[in-house]
């Protein structure tokens, strides 16, 4: 759309029009209709009305979006937009341009609308001086890469008293220079002919907007625009958001002419600025450019990609944090699903441990029939009351009980078998096994009913991971004599531990090599947080408590049973929510030093508290805003914590965003000074767990980075889902963090040794984390993590066998069909043989028959006289 060029120079041809000339010369040159075609009304988007792009938006939003399985509230789209999408920022003249009353630029209606009503305005000319600095905003322009630019022009700069009779040379001069360097960059001009500052003397002189006149006066001003920038400028915006120009300039009397209650006035400003065509969106255009003046609300708003010391001599242009994000949604043309590398093809180690884990296994007490312990004989009055009588007299032999007599052990093996894991986990119950506290009451059956566990597991190939004490948020799983003594607040308790743990041992430690000693001791605390130095009381005994069992096993069981000892520490990772606030970036480290390294470090590294921990509950107790004391470990303990790590277990579930938020609070959580966000445009589960499965692999990498290269379990990671059957999410869920955990070994060379899914059966009334229901059913996750766990991850086609698997031992789709239809196919033997045989028979006195009427018929046939008959 090209308005035609003015002969001669473009300003003396309006010079000498009176104002009856000139209205017949506006009508002859450019009609109102025209003026319709010829430039479009925004409102904050640019909008097209010109032939060549339509319909290409389209096919973005045809696209298969990124949906959830969880619900469809969280659709977010990440995609890119079409190749010739425009990426775009704007300004406002009277908000950047400053100069107010510089180069003969005629007052405007907000001029006059500042100074009578926004009297607490500190001055008007304060502004970014766009006018002066042009430079600079191109330099502005080149840092984000737009490829348009849409910016306003100044009624008032370039024709003081609104009239199209004489141009502010000056003013002229500063627009084609800016048209021009935006077209030597590539940068497509997008201009606005009206951001709603009216010339004052067509205020005064007319009424403004509320005079018909307006349309004719505003329709000279747009030809002269039109003929004299229109061989560069393609792109025309005729009024900026006119409903704010109607509604707050002459209904609340928010914006200039500050006029309000008249809503006659409204409908008619209304009506002389509207004017609507056809558009379609093709271009997006960030607003704005520069900080400025924001009309009512003066210079208290910020709304600039780039911040601007008003009271500066140079005005120097700083790209603020949205600037660099913009800048990186341009180059990136969209949204592309980025935050994980492509999925990668290729295993896992043979001697990779592939399991799943279990909370607390409550025991059976007894086995599931009384024949095993009872040697009384007993007659069912089945006819009567349908009880049992004893036979009194009568003594039978009692026969030993076996493992699988227990229920519970049997459904247990049965899914270890179906899911194909080479480890189980499992947590003891502390209060079972020893109820009083101490070893004078041993329960020798819950012993045995765990030992058994263990054997039925190593039958079947599975081999145990053991966790000695397995405390959640609703139970603190300790016996409870030790619970009302104080718990882990009482020093005795790491003693009762150590005897806990060493009876363990002996009764166990010949058929278990992986010993977790306390899970999550990290989240445990949190149970201890009357106050914060409870809390760090609490886990500072639990430290000392891991420390001297470790001890315990390394000098009087590893020699003989040789197994390893860690705890498993709960590892969730954060990112800042903001990538671009260096606060937020401390927030996240410190939310890593006080949730992992709090442990870590005096076990792994130390034998000490982090230094970053220290230093910040310092900084605040010296601010007032905290009363926490971090207990000091003596000499003695330091040395007995250091190095009590044979390998690091983690669980890890999700990765949350954090910001910094400064706390003033008696408990644990608010030294750390962090909060929390949730994105709801991710994926999550019905509990809030988002799935980033990324999150998985910067943990692997910052543990391999703090902590040496040491070997690492993954010793819980999963979900909750509540489909009974196809549980998609899980599938997905297991999928993509194997997936990181994988790129974690290949890639980033971190000592993966095992991975544990969480977890094997779920309870009832709880978030469903299970692979199996309650009553032991499969879901369909578990098929799809066997199969995984056969593949030793993702193998490509070429990729050899899995390990101990050889080509002739691969199972063929025949193979499988008739191991699953077993009962269909016996059933159908059965029938088939039966038919045979009953076809077999009748068959066979048929033929009994017919041979006997032959015989029959013989006898009937007259015999030659001589002949004798011979009956066989």
């Amino acid at each position: 759309m090209k308005a035609g060029c003015a002969a001669g120079s473009p300003g003396n041809e309006w010079i000498f029009f009176s104002s009856d000339e000139r209205n017949t010369r506006s009508k002859k040159t450019m009609s109102i209709r025209t003026l319709q075609r010829s430039a479009v009304l925004s409102a904050f988007i640019l909008l097209r009305a010109v032939s060549g792009f339509s319909g290409d938006g389209k096919a973005i939003w045809a696209k298969n979006q990124y949906v959830s399985p969880v619900n469809a509230s969280q659709l977010f789209l990440y995609d890119t937009f079409p190749k010739n999408f425009f990426w775009g920022v704007g300004t406002g003249a009277f908000q950047v341009e400053g100069s107010w009353q510089a180069d003969e630029r005629g007052p405007s209606i907000w001029d006059h609308f500042i100074y009578t009503y926004l009297r607490d305005v500190s001055s008007i000319d304060k502004s970014a001086d766009s006018y002066v600095f042009l430079e600079k905003d191109l330099l502005a322009l080149d840092f984000l890469g737009v490829s348009f630019y849409q910016f306003s022009i100044s009624w008032p700069r370039l024709f003081p008293d609104g009239t199209v009779a004489a141009v502010n040379a000056k003013g002229l001069q500063y627009y084609n220079e800016l048209l021009d360097s935006l077209i030597l960059r590539n940068i497509e001009p997008v201009v606005t002919l009206y951001h709603w500052d009216l010339p004052l003397a067509l205020q005064e002189d007319y009424g403004g907007w509320k005079n018909a006149i307006m349309i004719e006066l505003f329709n000279d001003y747009a030809t002269y625009c039109f003929q004299t920038f229109g061989d560069r400028v393609k792109y025309w915006i005729t009024i900026h958001n006119p409903y704010l120009v109607a509604w707050h300039g002459f209904g609340t009397g928010m914006h200039a002419p500050g006029e309000k209650g008249n809503l006659t006035a409204v409908y008619i400003v209304g009506h002389n600025l509207i004017k609507f065509d056809e558009i379609q969106v093709f271009g997006y255009t960030a607003w704005s450019l520069l900080d400025g003046f924001e009309w009512q609300y003066a210079y208290t708003t910020r709304r600039g990609l780039f911040y601007v010391d008003f009271n500066s001599e140079q005005k120097e242009r700083k790209p603020k944090t949205s600037a660099h994000y913009y800048r990186q949604i341009i180059q990136e043309n969209g949204f592309p699903l980025k935050e994980s590398t492509p999925d990668i093809q290729g295993q896992f180690p043979c001697d990779f441990s592939w399991g799943v884990t279990e909370s607390v296994l409550k025991p059976e007490f007894m086995v599931s029939s009384p024949q095993f312990t009872d040697p009384h004989l007993y007659v069912w009055n089945a006819t009567g009351n349908r009880l049992l009588h004893r036979v009194e007299g009568v003594r039978l032999k009692t026969k030993p009980s076996h493992c699988t007599d227990y229920v519970s052990i049997k459904n247990r093996v049965e899914m270890l078998a179906k899911m194909k894991v080479t480890h189980y986990q499992f947590a003891l119950d502390w209060a079972s096994i020893l109820p009083t506290g101490n070893l004078s009451e041993v329960n020798r059956q819950v012993l045995r009913y765990y030992r058994c566990v263990v054997s039925e597991g190593l039958k079947l190939g599975v081999s145990p991971m053991v966790t000695l004490y397995h405390p959640t948020h609703s139970h603190l799983g300790l016996p409870e004599p030790l619970l009302n003594s104080g718990g882990w607040l009482n020093t005795y308790t790491s003693k009762a531990f150590q005897d806990y743990a060493g009876l363990c041992f002996r009764e166990l430690g010949d058929l278990v090599k992986l010993w977790i000693t306390i899970n999550e001791p990290n989240r445990l605390s949190d149970m201890y947080n009357r106050t914060s130095n409870d809390t760090y009381s609490a886990a500072h005994n639990l430290m000392i408590a891991h420390a001297q069992v470790w001890h315990l096993y390394d000098r009087q069981y590893r020699p003989v049973q040789h197994g390893a000892v860690s705890l498993s520490l709960h590892s969730d990772w954060v990112e800042p929510a903001n990538p671009y606030v260096d606060s937020h970036w401390k927030a996240a480290e410190r939310f890593l030093q006080f949730e992992i390294a709090w442990f870590a470090d005096p076990l792994f590294k130390t034998g000490d508290y982090p230094v970053a921990m220290k230093e910040y509950i310092a900084s605040k107790n010296h601010r007032g805003l905290s009363s926490s004391v971090l207990p000091r470990f003596t000499p003695k303990e330091s040395k007995l914590v250091k190095g009590t790590i044979d390998f690091y277990a983690l669980n890890h579930f999700t990765t949350r965003f954090v910001i910094h938020k400064e706390l003033n609070s008696s408990r644990s959580a608010t030294d750390r000074d962090v909060l929390f966000l949730q994105d709801v445009t991710r994926l999550r589960s019905p509990s809030h767990l988002a799935v980033m499965p990324w999150g998985a692999r910067k943990l692997l990498g910052w543990i391999r980075k703090n902590y040496r290269d040491m070997d690492i379990y993954i010793t819980a990671n999963g979900i909750d889902d509540l489909a009974l059957e196809n549980d998609r999410i899980r599938k997905y869920y297991l999928e993509k963090y194997i997936q990181e955990a994988l790129k974690a070994y290949l890639i980033d060379k971190v000592k993966i040794k095992g991975y544990y899914a969480f977890k094997l059966t779920e309870e009832k009334s709880k978030p469903r984390f299970g692979f199996f229901t309650s009553d032991f059913k499969a879901k369909s996750s578990v098929e799809f993590y066997s199969k995984l766990i056969s593949s030793s991850g993702f193998p490509s086609e070429t990729t050899s066998p899995a390990c101990g698997q050889h080509p002739e031992d691969t199972e063929c789709t025949i193979c499988s069909f008739f191991t699953k239809k077993k009962p269909l196919i016996f059933f159908g033997c059965c029938f088939i043989s039966t038919l045979a045989l009953l076809l077999s028979i009748t068959i066979f006195h048929h033929r009994k028959r017919r041979k006997f009427q032959k015989s029959k018929n013989l006898q009937n046939i007259p015999l030659k006289k001589g002949h004798s008959r011979v009956l066989s």
